[in-house]
């Protein structure tokens, strides 16, 4: 049975996973690019947190997780919402002309994941 945390969850997963195929064409100019970058970066922070959250509940619970199946279910989605998300930033932090333009919080966030996940994103 699916509750409406789980319906709105759902939904800010799909709004992020979106969010990440934009690029310069998308956007009037690099300010507005910005813009989305820097909100894109802390949606991925925040499903960082959430995932992490999972995942180490599912470590220390094990057998007595609530709700187990759901809450691995929602773990694979975070996951996959953040990796899409991270791999999307180099091509994301590009002017219309394809100059880098890499954030300091474009590092940071490729940086955090990897150290959680262990995983490289450079």
């Amino acid at each position: 049975m699916r509750t409406n945390t789980d319906k709105m969850l759902q939904t800010s997963l799909d709004a992020i996973s979106r969010s990440s195929d934009a690029r310069a064409a998308d956007f009037v100019n690099v300010t507005k690019l910005l813009e989305h970058i820097t909100d894109h970066c802390y949606e991925l922070l925040e499903v960082l947190v959430i995932w992490n959250a999972l995942k180490t509940s599912r470590k220390v619970l094990g057998a007595e997780m609530p709700m187990s199946e759901e809450a691995q279910t929602f773990e694979t989605r975070t996951n996959l919402v953040l990796i899409e998300g991270v791999r999307s930033l180099d091509d994301m932090s590009k002017n219309k002309e394809g100059k880098p333009l890499m954030p300091a919080y474009v590092r940071y966030i490729k940086d955090t994941v990897e150290k959680t996940q262990g995983e490289s994103y450079a």
